[in-house]
């Protein structure tokens, strides 16, 4: 999952409605990575909402799944809620 998030993800934190989500941005002919990646949520043990074109133009497919597990795992699995091209995702907490 750290692996999708670095590429395709991201994890957000929004305290004031209480939501922890993590979600994924793909493009529209990246289809057959949706099956993949609710796959692989699955043999974690949890199951992305139903995907999403999230463009008028539809050309983007989002995943997202509001989980405060979800993303405590990927926090400490090294996922960061900053943009990834300024944070290493090796080096989170340490």
């Amino acid at each position: 999952m750290l692996g999708i998030w670095s590429a395709d993800g991201y994890v957000g934190i929004y305290p004031k409605s209480r939501v922890y989500r993590f979600a994924i941005t793909l493009s529209a002919k990246e289809r057959d990575l949706v099956d993949v990646y609710q796959d692989v949520a699955r043999r974690l043990g949890f199951q992305f909402n139903e995907p999403r074109y999230s463009r008028r133009e539809m050309n983007e497919i989002a995943l997202e799944v509001n989980s405060k597990e979800v993303v405590e795992f990927l926090l400490r699995a090294g996922a960061t809620t900053e943009k990834k091209t300024e944070r290493n995702p090796q080096s989170h907490g340490g």
